[in-house]
């Protein structure tokens, strides 16, 4: 009679948190609209709130940044998601000292 083998812990468990986890926090990040329509100023047209657009994305690519650890996962999903926040603020930082508001969703 054999005894049974002994049983292996499975990646897939682990695997599957570390992607729920980087989707997760994928949906944290957030995108820069340079559209025109995210931001207002009075007396201000399209194209010259998108020219301002352009100028904070370009001020703010520096900020957030982080070491690039190499580690993967759920390490790199935390990393990027701040690196991505810190862009974001930048970016509403520069807007807002360009005299912009939030444009009202709707």
């Amino acid at each position: 009679m054999t005894a049974p083998a002994p049983s292996r812990p499975s990646r897939a468990l682990p695997a599957a948190l570390a992607l729920a986890a980087a989707a997760a926090l994928a949906g944290c990040t957030a995108g820069l609209d340079l559209s025109g329509r995210e931001w207002t100023r009075p007396d201000t047209g399209v194209s010259q709130v998108t020219w301002d657009e352009i100028e904070c994305v370009r001020a703010a690519s520096a900020a957030g940044r982080t070491p690039d650890l190499i580690v993967g996962g759920v390490v790199d999903a935390v990393r990027n998601a701040l690196r991505e926040s810190g862009r974001a603020a930048a970016y509403g930082r520069c807007m807002v000292g360009k005299g912009y508001q939030r444009a009202l969703a709707g």
